[in-house]
């Protein structure tokens, strides 16, 4: 899709095939970690219903990078955003809730 828009906008087409790789290559990497940290507090079948929700997701975010271009810059400030911070906080472990008495 990088590659088809820049050629649709009348320019080279090649650098958006690496450039395309890197953006999916991204995502894959934020979103996964993300996915992966809630598939583990799931059970099996809330678990399938994240996949699902994953997939919808990327069809969405894909229609809107077809529909408004503009807005998969934000799309990829999210996917940096949620790697760094997902990095970060990898070690920390979950404390979950804590019940007072």
């Amino acid at each position: 899709m990088f590659a088809g828009s820049l050629a649709s906008g009348g320019r080279e087409a090649w650098p958006g095939l690496p450039a395309g790789i890197l953006c999916a290559a991204l995502a894959w990497a934020a979103v996964g970690g993300l996915f992966d940290r809630a598939r583990r507090r799931l059970d099996e079948s809330g678990a399938a219903f994240l996949s699902l929700y994953a997939e919808g997701g990327a069809l969405v975010l894909a229609a809107v990078a077809v529909f408004v271009p503009p807005l998969s810059f934000l799309a990829l400030a999210g996917f940096l955003v949620l790697l760094v911070r997902g990095r970060r906080d990898r070690d920390r472990k979950y404390a979950g809730l804590r019940v007072l008495r």
